[in-house]
């Protein structure tokens, strides 16, 4: 029988020197001291009856985002199978069920999980894509159940809850909001498994909750859970296409793809970009211009400087083209594909490409806009890469005052964001105005 342990790397993408290296880097940021990074460490573990050490496993467990009480109870190597479950839905078949199926396995996504527990890696992103292009380019079968019925006015209510939701992004706390829209999801979820309605119904249920896993991601997003993020954008993705709307399964690949340029790898963000235009749908002005700005972005991170410069052009050109009236909303992370947008990506691309000065002159006008916030949900952490400009020309002081700019933003500072600002600022605590904005974020922070 496979170790749970292998199957966990299979799913991950590790083998075993890369995953014993993520241990031992995690094993070290933990205070925990260094260990082997040799990959024999890891195959004693899986084969040699070897038990890790209570430390080794403590990093484990932060890693895939499983709670040490968990550990403790279940024990080695039972509560890996927490980790297994979390992404053994991935495996779904890509139908009413499957789509359904996959909203009820996603309730059980960790809180706070580690970001180096994305579902999609290196051998799971192929099989995704390859599966969402074939559910993609076929008409989805809906069952049409007899009997008490989800009647479309029912249907109308849930869109209206979820339209108000939407308004609300840019002023409630989105910690707060966050369990209002999953609320959403969870009726749906509710609706379409334990009741009955027709076809057009259930089409329509699995669009709104497309909607709703998309609201999810977007607010996951502006707290910094980007593991939580992709899990959502991914049912988005299967509501959508189990819908049989291609337009906003393609939109979610957008949402993946920038989950993956800011928390996983450029790679996997081009292979999602590349995927997500191949679903045959129409392309149209919000997709071409978000999909220009992310090819744009994970070029940068490549060192491609020159692709880079391209991507931002179309966007611009993009961005000044003439909308069609019949297009379709973008759904999920962005209030509106505007300039400002396009000027925070370039000089977000040019922090990439170890320009600063040159990111600046992005930054500088976006900085003097007291309406930063709409830019997108994630503006909190776009401003993390201002203050990084900032910091890479000397400008402490000011990065400072981004910094508590970006989380001030909401009622609330998000546990991600102050993690991320200590770890910028830890460098300078000595510097008076770093000292007290690092401790007015120990008063601030919520978990």
């Amino acid at each position: 029988m496979t170790h749970p342990l292998a199957l966990v790397r299979a799913l991950q993408g590790h083998s075993q020197r890369t995953y014993a290296q993520l241990v031992a880097d995690t094993h070290l940021a933990m205070g925990f001291g260094h260990m082997s990074t040799h990959r024999t460490k890891v195959a004693g573990w899986e084969t040699a009856g070897i038990t890790p050490s209570r430390d080794t496993q403590a990093a484990m467990a932060h890693i895939h985002g499983v709670a040490w009480q968990e550990v403790v109870c279940l024990g080695w190597p039972e509560w890996l199978r927490l980790v297994i479950g979390n992404t053994a839905w991935l495996q779904q078949p890509w139908t009413h069920a499957g789509a359904v199926a996959a909203m009820r396995e996603a309730e059980s996504t960790p809180e706070h999980a580690d970001h180096a527990s994305l579902l999609l890696g290196a051998r799971t992103l192929p099989v995704f894509t390859e599966q969402w292009g074939a559910a993609t380019a076929r008409t989805p079968h809906l069952p049409e159940f007899l009997g008490g019925r989800i009647t479309p006015e029912i249907a109308d209510l849930i869109a209206l809850n979820i339209d108000v939701t939407q308004q609300l992004l840019w002023t409630i706390d989105p910690a707060a909001l966050y369990h209002t829209a999953r609320g959403d999801l969870l009726l749906i979820s509710s609706l379409l498994s334990e009741n009955s309605y027709s076809r057009q119904t259930a089409k329509r249920l699995h669009l709104l909750a497309a909607c709703a896993a998309g609201l999810c991601a977007g607010l996951s997003l502006s707290l910094g859970e980007g593991a939580r993020a992709e899990r959502h954008f991914l049912v988005a993705a299967r509501s959508a296409a189990a819908a049989g709307h291609c337009e906003a399964s393609a939109a979610c690949l957008l949402g993946l793809a920038y989950t993956h340029l800011t928390w996983g790898t450029p790679d996997h963000a081009l292979s999602l970009l590349d995927a997500a235009i191949t679903g045959g749908q129409r392309p149209w002005k919000q997709f071409t211009t978000v999909w220009y700005l992310l090819k744009a972005r994970a070029h940068a991170r490549i060192g491609d400087a020159s692709d880079s410069a391209r991507y931002l052009d179309l966007s611009r050109a993009a961005v000044a083209s003439r909308p069609d009236p019949e297009d379709p909303p973008l759904l999920l992370f962005l209030n509106a594909v505007e300039e400002r947008w396009v000027d925070a990506c370039e000089g977000i691309a040019s922090l990439h490409l170890n320009r600063p000065k040159q990111a600046m002159r992005y930054f500088t006008p976006l900085l003097d806009d007291e309406d930063f916030a709409w830019i997108s949900p994630a503006a909190p952490f776009h401003l993390l890469y201002a203050a990084d400009a900032q910091l890479a020309t000397a400008e402490v002081e000011a990065a400072v005052h981004t910094a508590h700019r970006a989380t001030t933003l909401y009622a609330s500072t998000s546990a991600r964001l102050a993690l991320q600002c200590r770890s910028r600022f830890a460098p300078y605590r000595k510097v008076l105005a770093v000292k007290s904005f690092l401790e007015f974020l120990a008063e601030r922070e919520v978990s």
